[in-house]
């Protein structure tokens, strides 16, 4: 007689194997803690960290892009810059982060930070070469005012983008 022939009651779990971990996993990601870390980063972190980067290489190609003087079309570059900051934040943080004041403000923040970091970039390769003035200065007479509008337009671009 086999042993699948004896004849005897099969016992039944309660619940299946594998749910016993999705809950310590569940538990551990609301404490935050160690456990939370195991399986990598939050998808709240990896969308915000997507954003940062995104309005890094934004502020990269409106620094490169300054350098050829386009002048109003640098607002172009600027828009540019804020839509797709304003896509990444939606692109992996679309049920991370919810369409509240945390994404529009994040979005806010990224899009403007993105030109400002450009202009910062640019002020110090100025300054690398033997420029004197300072940053407000240099902008006003690198950029003209175009330079300062693109920072809201960035800055809205993005957050209505990120909605």
């Amino acid at each position: 007689m086999s042993e699948h022939d004896s004849g005897g009651e099969r016992r039944r779990l309660d619940r299946a194997p594998g749910e016993r971990y999705q809950d310590r996993r569940a538990a551990a990601g609301r404490a935050g803690g160690a456990g939370a870390m195991a399986g990598g980063p939050s998808p709240r972190t990896r969308a915000i960290v997507a954003g940062v980067v995104v309005a890094d290489a934004g502020a990269l190609a409106y620094f490169a892009l300054g350098l050829l003087d386009l002048g109003v079309g640098m607002l172009a570059v600027a828009a540019f810059a804020g839509w797709v900051t304003g896509v990444a934040l939606i692109w992996w943080g679309r049920r991370a982060i919810a369409p509240d004041r945390l994404r529009l403000a994040l979005a806010l923040a990224l899009g403007a930070w993105a030109i400002v970091f450009a202009m910062g970039i640019d002020w110090v390769f100025a300054l690398v070469q033997g420029g004197a003035l300072g940053p407000i200065d240099y902008v006003l007479q690198r950029y003209g005012w175009w330079g300062i509008a693109s920072i809201p337009l960035a800055a809205g671009l993005a957050a209505v983008r990120a909605r």
